[in-house]
């Protein structure tokens, strides 16, 4: 039976091999008899000719690691995904990704591997979205490691201090969305709480968990400011937005680009954009 990791003609190729492995089983003396044919010579050589056309230097387990790679770091971002498949250079990927998006739809199990490819996809949109959230709130202030302010709301919930939150927006914007133990490490690290024993003794997970409220907070808050910022050019027109509070948008097409921290396996769940 042919891989269906060569990526070639697989309804084809796998006709004839059925083909060929149930002449090959039929008994000798029942060669002449009505049943299974023996492949003949043409398919033979359309047998081989597909065979050698695919990927034949391609094994099942660079195949996985391929679709991890597309998973992990996006299907445009062939030079991570060329790490990712060991012994196969950056050229190869490329002709081999190019024939598999081209082919795909060919495979057994195709729906499953785009659905997990999305998957990926879309924990590496939002890994970007979350990051230019961040960079837009700290752009609003010349020193927002002692000036930044956090909208709560009504949300603000108990046990962090706006002090405590505001390190954290920070250091989240400077470390990727994702590195909970090197958080952690540059909580203890910092002479600010040498004596705060409630922030130093949180775990990764309850950094993460704080996180993600302050990063819906910021969204909701840069939401808010865009509809302002809107609202005025409706009204006058003729007014320039410069020092509007809005230094940049947020990206909607950003997979496939060089990130922080480009493989997304330490992100266990992202909070999804509350609107």
């Amino acid at each position: 039976k042919e891989a269906e990791w060569l990526v070639y003609e697989f309804q084809r190729s796998q006709a004839l091999e059925s083909a060929a492995q149930a002449g090959a089983a039929q008994p000798e003396e029942d060669q002449n008899q009505a049943g299974p044919a023996r492949l003949s010579e043409e398919e033979r050589e359309e047998r081989e000719e597909l065979i050698g056309g695919g990927f034949s230097n391609w094994s099942k387990r660079d195949f996985n690691n391929f679709l991890r790679g597309c998973e992990r770091y996006g299907r445009g971002d062939l030079e991570h995904i060329a790490v990712e498949v060991e012994g196969k250079t950056f050229q190869e990927v490329t002709e081999y990704s190019a024939c598999f998006w081209e082919r795909h739809l060919e495979l057994q199990d195709a729906e499953k591997y785009i659905r997990n490819i999305e998957r990926g996809e879309q924990k590496i949109q939002r890994y970007n979205n979350i990051m230019e959230a961040l960079a837009i709130k700290i752009d609003r202030y010349k020193n927002p490691w002692k000036d930044l302010k956090i909208n709560y709301g009504q949300n603000k919930g108990k046990g962090f201090t706006e002090d405590e939150d505001r390190f954290l927006v920070c250091m989240v914007q400077k470390l990727g969305w994702g590195g909970w133990d090197e958080l952690k490490a540059e909580i203890r690290k910092s002479y600010m709480f040498r004596f705060d024993w409630f922030l130093k003794s949180r775990t990764a997970q309850e950094l993460q968990r704080r996180s993600d409220q302050l990063v819906r907070l910021v969204e909701k808050e840069n939401d808010e400011l865009l509809e302002r910022e809107k609202a005025a050019r409706k009204a006058n027109p003729k007014k320039t937005s410069s020092g509007s509070g809005m230094p940049r948008s947020i990206s909607s097409n950003s997979i496939g680009k060089k990130r922080k921290n480009p493989s997304m396996d330490n992100v266990p769940a992202l909070g999804k954009k509350q609107k």
